[in-house]
């Protein structure tokens, strides 16, 4: 791989992985909370 396509791909696959990190930061949140919803 020649660093040109590394430092054009590297902000893309930052970008990617930001959003699954808060998809799944997301459905976390959305699991504690029925979960919150059942036990309350």
């Amino acid at each position: 791989m020649s660093a040109s396509v590394i430092a054009w791909s590297a902000p893309m696959f930052l970008n990617c992985h930001r959003s699954w990190v808060i998809v799944r930061m997301y459905s976390a949140i959305n699991w504690a909370g029925s979960c919150e919803h059942w036990y309350s």
